[in-house]
């Protein structure tokens, strides 16, 4: 089955960690420079920011996308 073109965006910038101690989750930046490329074709500013606040933005852009294509399938 082919991966939707932005969940292999996203996989190849992002890799879940686990914390130790914590017992959670948590991401590691793989790739910063094609994370702010990502950023830019969102239309997000990255100036100035983490690479976590950055990533989380994506990431809800992404889940924003799908959310829409799926409503349009549905209607």
């Amino acid at each position: 089955m082919d991966e939707e073109p932005a969940t292999s965006l996203l996989s190849s910038v992002l890799t879940i960690t686990v914390k130790s101690g914590e017992g959670g989750r948590g991401y590691r930046i793989l790739d910063p420079a094609r994370l702010r490329v990502m950023a830019n074709d969102y239309g997000i500013e990255h100036g100035g920011r983490s690479d976590g606040e950055i990533a989380h933005e994506v990431t809800m852009a992404i889940i924003g996308e799908y959310g829409e294509k799926a409503a349009e399938e549905h209607a």
